[in-house]
């Protein structure tokens, strides 16, 4: 029953997606067959109400089938989709035939090129990073996941992505062990930006935290799994953040967000 309505769920999305009745249609279903889901969106709308303001420009890097992305769009932003496999590519276009998103079709490195994508048969687990395969093995989430293609994409970096859309004050980053890569091509200051965490991949999110971007003026905070709330109520320096990511590996946390502020007046003192 359970692999019957995904299927028909995923057919559903590729094949309506595009059309203004499909977000009641989806609300009146998931009410009945998949409360699940429909919390899970309004959590995501509530989280992120916090960070996104209607008229930003947001950046959804890996924007995979666009959950994040709508979610943007649904808050008053207008939201860049970048995300280089074409399944979800398919999804994201007729997304943007509702929401006020713009799909660019590539993926984000630290330099504009090609690369090779390794295609997951669960998108979500598709990623430019060679070891990303090799490490998910051993996790409990993404042991059973395969990667059966592989095709060239072609990579740009935040730095070219903003010079054609506009400098973003929001950059999410989900790019599956490559969100460093991402963060070394991007040499504006957004207000807000986040990043992935994942256990078997710790010296990523080191190396983010380390990013020339945030040598001053950026506090940090994190996400623990799909809580969708912060860790802690007050926001850390990048020294703290390394320490609490160090105790999270040690104990058991797979993956989260990272996210990161400039500070401000009003966040300072807040702070003091």
């Amino acid at each position: 029953m359970g692999q019957t309505k995904s299927r028909f769920e995923e057919f559903a999305r590729e094949r309506f997606f595009g059309s203004r009745l499909f977000p009641a249609a989806r609300d009146t279903y998931q009410r009945i067959f998949n409360r699940d889901k429909l919390t899970h969106r309004r959590d995501l709308a509530s989280f992120y109400s916090a960070f996104i303001r209607p008229g930003d420009l947001v950046f959804d890097v890996g924007a995979n089938v666009g959950v994040y992305s709508e979610v943007f769009a649904g808050l008053g932003a207008t939201v860049v989709a970048i995300e280089p496999n074409p399944r979800c590519l398919r999804v994201l276009e007729k997304l943007s035939e509702r929401c006020p998103i713009r799909v660019e079709a590539c993926a984000v490195g630290d330099a504009p090129g090609r690369m090779v994508l390794q295609v997951s048969e669960n998108h979500c687990l598709s990623a430019l990073a060679p070891t990303v395969a090799a490490v998910a093995v051993r996790s409990p989430l993404h042991g059973a996941a395969r990667w059966n293609d592989s095709l060239e994409v072609e990579v740009k970096t935040l730095d070219v992505l903003a010079a054609a859309h506009g400098t973003p004050s929001f950059v999410k980053i989900d790019a599956e062990g490559f969100d460093d890569r991402v963060l070394a091509g991007m040499s504006f200051a957004p207000q807000i930006v986040s990043f992935e965490y994942y256990k078997y991949l710790p010296d990523v999110a080191q190396r983010c935290i380390s990013a020339s971007v945030f040598n001053s003026g950026y506090e940090f905070n994190y996400v623990q799994g799909i809580a969708l709330k912060l860790a802690t109520p007050t926001w850390m320096s990048s020294s703290d953040l390394r320490g609490r990511l160090e105790s999270l590996a040690a104990n058991g946390l797979d993956y989260g967000d990272v996210m990161v502020r400039k500070v401000t007046r009003s966040s300072a003192a807040a702070q003091s």
